[in-house]
């Protein structure tokens, strides 16, 4: 769970410097990597609470 708690601070942290950037200076290889590490982070909060209450 832990390490799904890093994971969304780290790429939603990415993710919204991305976004307060003007849109000709975004970098959409960036945007996406976030994007995909906020899922996962997510994916590993969910799975880990879903098997703690299993």
């Amino acid at each position: 769970m832990l390490t799904g708690f890093i994971l969304l601070i780290i790429f939603s942290s990415l993710f919204v410097l991305q976004m307060k950037k003007q849109h000709a200076e975004r970098n959409v290889v960036i945007l996406f990597f976030s994007l995909a590490g906020i899922i996962t982070g997510l994916w590993f909060v969910f799975d880990s609470l879903v098997v703690s209450f299993l």
